[in-house]
C-alpha cells in the first residue's frame, strides 16, 4: 500500500473541518444492541463496562441517554 508517510507533510496539508453537530461519549449498559443502528453512532468500541458510543447530542437526548460532556469533533 502506498501513501504519504512524512508526518510533517501530512500535518501541513490537513484541512480539518469542525462538525456542525455536537457529540457525546456514552457507555451503553444493558442496551438492546438491535436498536444501536437508530443511534447512528460515529464510533463504537466494546469495553468491560459496556459498549461505548460516540453519537450526536441530539440522538442522546432523543433516546434519553445520560452523558457528562458535550464535544465538538473535527472531520
Amino acid at each position: 500500500m502506498s501513501g504519504e508517510t512524512d508526518l510533517a507533510k501530512l500535518i501541513a496539508t490537513m484541512e480539518p473541518v469542525l462538525a456542525s453537530e455536537r457529540y457525546i461519549f456514552a457507555t451503553l449498559e444493558n442496551w438492546d444492541y438491535t436498536r444501536l443502528a437508530q443511534l447512528t453512532p460515529l464510533s463504537t468500541f466494546q469495553e468491560n463496562e459496556g459498549l461505548t458510543a460516540v453519537l450526536t447530542q441530539a440522538k442522546a437526548d432523543e433516546f434519553g441517554i445520560v452523558y457528562a460532556g458535550v464535544l465538538s469533533v473535527l472531520l
